[in-house]
């Protein structure tokens, strides 16, 4: 039963933040996609996703452990053709 109340409590994350993040969530993980083509854009968003995510860890009485999250950025080579 623990793990159905947990799911039922989360479910209502992705409504809280901005559509630009894709929520992911599957069991007691949620990971969020961010794609934009401009590092200072991705740096704005990070920050403004952040603060509603904890916005809503707060209003929910929850606990957000720093230690478990993980930041992963991705790249595209600038170069996308390729000397043979």
């Amino acid at each position: 039963m623990g793990p159905l109340l947990f799911l039922l409590y989360i479910n209502d994350l992705p409504n809280s933040i901005t559509p630009a993040a894709k929520t992911v969530l599957f069991a007691d993980d949620t990971s969020l996609i961010i794609s934009l083509p401009n590092v200072d854009l991705l740096q704005n968003d990070l920050i403004i996703i952040f603060q509603q995510i904890a916005h809503w860890f707060q209003q929910n009485s929850l606990f957000h452990n720093f230690e478990m999250t993980n930041l992963i950025q991705f790249f595209l080579p600038k170069n996308k053709m390729t000397q043979l």
